[in-house]
């Protein structure tokens, strides 16, 4: 186990949720002693109660370019660093006869911008899949979402966090 003994000043991180421990292991990782402490359990809170969704960005792509890509660049992050706690498993994004006809070009151009991987998939192959799907689609696409396991993470941080000197006190 590495010990932290540097002259760098204590940093005391408040609250165990992601952001904390995001931030904790962070600090830790460039030298700093730190303590996150947590009133309750690593990730007890808004953290854990998450739909669990690590979005690619492609469902923003059209309205905010630019937060579109910075979604996915965080996922591909998130997915190299912890890729124990990812599942990548795709999303499906389909366009219906009641949407704007210029939609789905615009929706591609868009994440063509934000450089966010967008594959059109043959309908017939879509509904196969997707049975419950409206049989009326008219273009299907395929974008790389995909699910995080907030447990895992939490294991995953906390194990980093003290591996390079950092304290966690929970129950706090």
């Amino acid at each position: 186990m590495f010990e932290n003994k540097n002259s760098m000043p204590r940093i005391i991180v408040i609250g165990g949720g992601a952001t904390g421990c995001g931030v904790a292991r962070d600090l830790v990782l460039r030298g700093y002693q730190t303590t996150l402490i947590e009133s309750g359990n690593l990730g007890s809170g808004t953290s854990s109660r998450s739909h669990g969704m690590l979005q690619s960005g492609a469902r923003y792509a059209v309205t905010e370019t630019s937060f579109a890509a910075e979604c996915y660049r965080e996922r591909n992050i998130i997915s190299k660093i912890f890729p124990k706690a990812v599942k990548l498993i795709g999303g499906l994004f389909i366009s219906l006869p009641n949407d704007p006809e210029d939609y789905p070009e615009k929706f591609l151009k868009c994440c063509k911008i934000a450089k966010i991987p967008t594959k059109e998939i043959e309908i017939k192959e879509v509904l196969k899949n997707e049975k419950e799907l409206n049989k009326n689609i008219l273009r299907a696409f395929h974008v790389p979402d995909a699910l995080i396991h907030p447990p895992k993470l939490f294991d995953l941080l906390a194990k980093e966090i003290r591996a390079y000197g950092g304290k966690i006190l929970t129950n706090h």
